[in-house]
């Protein structure tokens, strides 16, 4: 299985992102609405980073009024890119702690996808 079968099958989904200058609570609003566990940031349209909820969590346990500031201010590396080839196998290796989702481009459709942990973890099961 590849993560080209992953995208097909509807196990992972489409990339939603949010701009690097909107504020830290746009975007536990946005990861909120759609149940994600982490979200890609942009900037202008271009991947810059990340945020997942066990770091936003630690942010704003830490100071809850970054929750007014930029996202940018807290946001982590961007998501590794992988080939939609790539087997599954191989993509459970770039997702670690650090890096829980790893992003797959569809040049054909010219889309983005995200494979998270549990979209791997329903497919070895």
């Amino acid at each position: 299985m590849t993560a080209r079968d992953l995208v097909a099958s509807g196990l992972s989904g489409e990339l939603l992102s949010i701009e690097s200058h909107q504020p830290v609570e746009a975007a536990v609003t946005l990861m909120s609405e759609h149940d994600f566990s982490q979200i890609s940031i942009t900037r202008d349209h271009r991947l810059v980073g990340s945020l997942n909820e066990t770091h936003l969590y630690s942010e704003l346990v830490r100071n809850s009024d970054v929750r007014k500031e930029p996202v940018e201010s807290i946001m982590q590396p961007a998501f590794p890119f992988a080939d939609i080839s790539t087997p599954v196998e191989l993509l459970a290796t770039m997702i670690t702690p650090e890096n829980p989702a790893v992003l797959v481009r569809d040049f054909k459709t010219d889309k983005t996808f995200i494979i998270t942990r549990s979209d791997v973890i329903r497919v070895l099961a």
